[in-house]
């Protein structure tokens, strides 16, 4: 879930609890990020790289640094770092997109339609002639390319921009969970609480057990059914 402000909300577990115990873990995670927002994909993946020696169990930081280099076009070396951050939490919020890369990485293995038996593209072929991922995803117009796109525009300041992606993630899949936990994680920043519950609730009716629904309730009111 994006971030609010609500100092009196209890911080959500894995990553928080790391940090509360650790304070360089703390350190270089937010200095990845920031590299990130700034474009030294880089500088970030060495700083993902150096907490991941320190804390092995990290799942988000596993999906950070395959998310740096999907956006490089590199789908091959994003993988593994995607199926290690499913493996050790399997209800990651951008499990659904990770699951969606990998199976487009296992589909490059696969005979091309209307080649001559036994051939194949292989991963010598797809580095060779690599593509845009942004462009790519785009193209095949799916909710989990709007979430993410609207979580990093969200983080570039680009707040409108976010909302518009997060609707439109939810007009391609009206059961698109984190959409809806970020449109209310949004309105609640934003001091929009009546958009912010209306947006959790649906979340919370599509997903009661979602990593973040135990904050979502606290923050809407919304009783545990």
């Amino acid at each position: 879930m994006l971030p609010t402000n609500r100092a009196n909300i209890d911080q959500p577990r894995g990553i928080m609890g790391i940090f509360q115990n650790n304070p360089k873990h703390k350190f270089l995670y937010e200095r990845a990020l920031q590299k990130t927002r700034k474009g030294d994909m880089d500088g970030a993946y060495a700083d993902f790289t150096a907490l991941l020696d320190i804390v092995p169990d990290m799942a988000d930081a596993y999906f950070k640094r395959g998310y740096i280099m999907l956006r490089k076009g590199d789908l091959k070396n994003a993988a593994p770092d995607f199926q290690q951050a499913l493996r050790l939490e399997p209800n990651h919020s951008d499990a659904a997109m990770m699951r969606e890369m990998l199976k487009r990485f296992a589909d490059m293995g696969k005979p091309r339609i209307g080649a001559p038996t036994g051939q194949t593209i292989t991963l010598k072929d797809v580095d060779a002639t690599p593509i845009p991922v942004e462009l790519e995803v785009q193209d095949t117009e799916t909710p989990q390319f709007y979430v993410m796109r609207g979580e990093e525009r969200y983080e570039n300041g680009q707040v409108e921009e976010a909302i518009d992606d997060f609707v439109d993630a939810i007009r391609l899949d009206s059961n698109c969970v984190n959409a809806y936990v970020n449109l209310g994680a949004i309105y609640h920043e934003y001091g929009e609480d009546e958009l912010a519950q209306q947006y959790f609730y649906a979340a919370l009716n599509l997903d009661p057990h979602h990593p973040d629904a135990q904050m979502m309730r606290e923050i809407a009111g919304i009783a545990e059914v």
